[in-house]
C-alpha cells in the first residue's frame, strides 16, 4: 500500500504512511517561512495520524546565516520555522517518523 495523502494546499503536500502506531510522514513544501524567527503553518494533518506529543525535526541544510526545523504537534499542525535569521521562503523536502497517539 503505497502513501496517504493527508494535505494538498498552496503550502505543498504532506503524504502519510502508517504501519500500527509508526507513522512517516513525506513532506514537501512549495514554500517556508522566510522572516527571522518566523514560522509558517503548512498544514494540519488528521486524527489518527497526529504524534503522541510535539515532535521537532531538523530541515535539510542550512540557508544563510539560520537553520530551519519542522514541528509536527499533537493537534496535527505542521509548520516550518526559522531559527534566526530570515531565509528566502524556498521549498524543501523533509521525511520524519514519530510514534502516534
Amino acid at each position: 500500500m503505497g502513501p496517504t495523502v493527508l494535505v494538498d494546499n498552496v503550502n505543498g503536500s504532506i503524504k502519510g504512511v502508517r504501519v500500527g502506531r509508526l507513522v512517516q510522514l513525506q513532506i514537501r513544501a512549495t514554500k517556508s517561512a522566510n522572516g527571522s524567527w518566523g514560522n509558517l503553518t503548512l498544514g494540519t494533518i488528521p486524527a489518527g495520524w497526529r504524534p503522541l506529543d510535539d515532535s521537532i525535526f531538523a530541515g535539510s541544510g542550512r540557508e544563510g546565516g539560520s537553520q530551519k526545523e519542522i514541528v509536527v504537534y499533537a493537534d496535527g499542525r505542521v509548520e516550518s520555522r526559522n531559527q534566526s535569521g530570515a531565509q528566502p521562503g524556498a521549498g524543501f523536502r523533509i521525511d520524519c517518523c514519530y510514534i502516534a497517539s
